[in-house]
């Protein structure tokens, strides 16, 4: 749903169904990204480490982590990154505007 909302609002959408998928799709397009929009859990390695991961081979990468649950640890570590964070359910407006922001917002 999201993939659909996001495409039919302008944006260019790569949807994997885990890390370590989006790792393999971030290499094979040589990091050719603007934004990671990751849930906090994951199979496999979480959404917190597949972005500590992304954001140390490029460092200008806007992140924004979404969960419905999230452990008061996972949102201490989003936060002491500077991680942008939506609560599930969040509203499309809400989705939209954070995605907007961080994308103006780039360095």
């Amino acid at each position: 749903l999201v993939e659909k909302i996001l495409t039919g609002n302008g944006y260019t959408v790569v949807s994997v169904p885990d890390a370590e998928q989006a790792l393999s799709v971030y290499e094979s397009v040589d990091g050719d990204f603007k934004l990671i929009f990751s849930d906090v859990v994951l199979p496999g390695k979480d959404g917190v480490a597949l972005v500590d991961e992304l954001k140390l081979r490029d460092p200008e990468l806007s992140i924004l982590l979404a969960s419905g649950y999230s452990p008061d640890t996972d949102l201490n570590a989003i936060k002491d990154r500077g991680y942008r964070f939506l609560h599930k359910p969040y509203a499309l407006p809400e989705l939209l505007e954070a995605i907007a922001e961080l994308l103006v917002n780039r360095h």
